[in-house]
């Protein structure tokens, strides 16, 4: 090497602008991981209560489908104050206190409301539940009589 001469050479290495936009690029990245891993979570919870909310009806429509498939059980009493309804076989089933009662046996609970309605014909009984969960669940299920 002469002296007095400069020479360039390769400096390999991170140098300042490169260092701020890898860590401006991860910041990004994690906030993107960070915000689909919490709608994620919120999504999984709300399906984790509604399969909840779905076992307790399905395990109301057990019972009553019980009663009206029976040869000649006919419904007796409907009663939507008291949210009541008796067979001929004096089965009654009862909404109290956040819960439907199979003679006086709860069957179901976190329900927020039950209705039944029988048609003109008395061949269909329609019932209307809505759990007591947030966001509430409700299905109508309509049951033809045998």
């Amino acid at each position: 090497m002469e002296k007095g001469k400069i020479t360039l050479t390769s400096n390999k290495g991170i140098t300042l602008t490169s260092l701020i936009i890898y860590i401006i690029g991860m910041t990004i990245i994690v906030g993107i991981v960070a915000t689909l891993t919490s709608v994620l979570q919120n999504n999984i919870n709300e399906f984790g209560q509604n399969s909840e909310d779905i076992a307790q009806i399905l395990n109301f429509n057990m019972y009553f489908l019980e009663d009206v498939k029976k040869e000649n059980n006919k419904i007796v009493k409907i009663n939507n104050e008291l949210h009541q309804i008796t067979f001929l076989t004096g089965n009654t089933y009862t909404f109290s206190e956040n819960s439907i009662y199979f003679n006086n046996v709860k069957i179901c609970e976190n329900i927020k409301n039950v209705k039944f309605e029988l048609s003109q014909d008395s061949n269909t009984v329609k019932v209307q539940i809505q759990t007591n969960s947030t966001p509430s669940y409700e299905k109508i299920i309509e049951y033809t009589i045998k």
